[in-house]
């Protein structure tokens, strides 16, 4: 079987696909690793801090060039919150998408280190610029009860601005600076690769 953290009928996407282009991987993830990375990052993702960040890149990247910049900038900072709190912790949950399988929690007893943490949140954020995957989310958030929520008598047009703001925004975000991966990794417990003790896996 697969090895996911959850089984997601809400979102069928092949991010494996992308998953399979990650470096030399060094070791094995264990179920745990993939189970406890997932949770980690959807918690991390939707936290205060890392919303405005995101709404910080936004507001920069995007509201400018939007039909109407003094709108976007009023109103996108409590709509990304919203679709944060949809597309982001559905998304972690197939940070092990490419594996087979995932080991039993024995293999090892430590996190994986901080250069297979950050290549697998890379890949796994690297497939949020896909069309694919954009569209899953544009979906998503669409027959979640967001618009119904924030805009009960607009519910169509909010539908609308979702399918709009996504395909331009996650691609924003994706090519944004990625320091937040190291901040992630390094609080997870993940500790620095010593290639003289710990030989690579062969791909």
């Amino acid at each position: 079987a697969v090895c996911q953290t959850s089984q997601s009928s809400a979102v069928n996407m092949k991010v494996w696909s992308v998953l399979f282009l990650l470096p030399l991987v060094y070791s094995d993830w264990t179920c745990e690793d993939c189970a406890r990375a997932s949770n980690g990052l959807a918690i991390f993702s939707v936290n205060e801090e890392a919303i405005q960040a995101m709404v910080d890149i936004l507001i920069a990247e995007v509201c400018p060039v939007a039909e109407d910049p003094t709108l976007c900038v009023e109103q996108l900072p409590s709509f990304w919150a919203e679709i944060a709190k949809i597309v982001f912790p559905e998304h972690w949950k197939h940070i092990c998408d490419d594996l087979e399988e995932c080991q039993a929690p024995e293999v090892k007893a430590a996190v994986p280190n901080c250069p297979e943490c950050a290549a697998r949140v890379n890949a796994i954020t690297n497939a949020l610029s896909l069309d694919y995957v954009i569209a899953a989310y544009v979906q998503l958030c669409q027959d979640s009860p967001m618009c119904d929520n924030l805009a009960p008598d607009t519910t169509e047009e909010c539908k609308q601005v979702v399918a709009d703001l996504l395909p331009v925004a996650l691609p924003v975000l994706v090519a944004a600076p990625r320091e937040w991966q190291n901040v992630f990794c390094e609080g997870w417990g993940c500790e620095p690769w010593d290639p003289t003790t710990v030989a690579p896996r062969e791909p």
